[in-house]
């Protein structure tokens, strides 16, 4: 009887020593499913427990590391696209302030050159409509012509400046080229 119960008390114990370590496995396998990989797992235990046990320490630092060096791309990641969108937000200033820069200088040249010529020109027409000498009236006419002619040369000319018809026929590329040759070549 007592034979029996040493063995029985053997019996458990022996089976606790390797129950205990499958059950610390699964809680380990549990903890590395839900994805805490600071708790290493225990590697004790008999024979092919123990074997499993290294195994799955050895894959929970691989992923901890995996885990960790996905989180530094993110982060670099991060900090890339913050200065893109840093350098694309200053282009961006830079192209707006280069519109309305070049919308005052097109004002300006309206303004400057474009209506004072128009200006001019009622002018001369409304004074060859008052002068009664008909040679008078014809030169007054004749330069009004000659002011109205310049003044849609300048349109013209601004024009060109804003919508070169180059791009349109040639495309950007020879555009480019078309109006590199004609400013270098004088």
């Amino acid at each position: 009887l007592v034979a029996l119960a040493v063995l029985v008390v053997s019996a458990a114990l022996h089976s606790q020593m390797v129950i205990r370590p499958v059950i610390a496995l699964a809680q380990a396998t549990q903890n590395i499913t839900r994805g805490v990989l600071d708790k290493p797992i225990p590697t004790e235990g008999l024979g092919e427990v123990e074997m499993l046990a290294r195994n799955l320490e050895g894959m929970r630092l691989a992923l901890k590391e995996a885990h960790e060096q996905r989180l530094d791309f993110e982060k670099e990641l991060g900090e890339r696209v913050r200065e893109r969108t840093r350098q694309v937000e200053q282009l961006m200033s830079q192209i707006i302030s280069i519109q309305e820069e070049e919308r005052r200088r097109l004002a300006r040249e309206l303004h400057d050159e474009t209506a004072q010529t128009l200006a001019t020109v009622l002018v001369n027409l409304q004074a060859a409509q008052q002068v009664p000498d008909k040679d008078k009236a014809q030169e007054l006419v004749a330069r009004a012509l000659a002011q109205q002619a310049q003044v849609l040369t300048d349109i013209r000319r601004i024009i060109s400046a804003l919508r070169p018809a180059a791009l349109d026929d040639l495309g950007l590329v020879s555009a480019l080229r078309a109006y590199a040759e004609e400013r270098l070549v004088a």
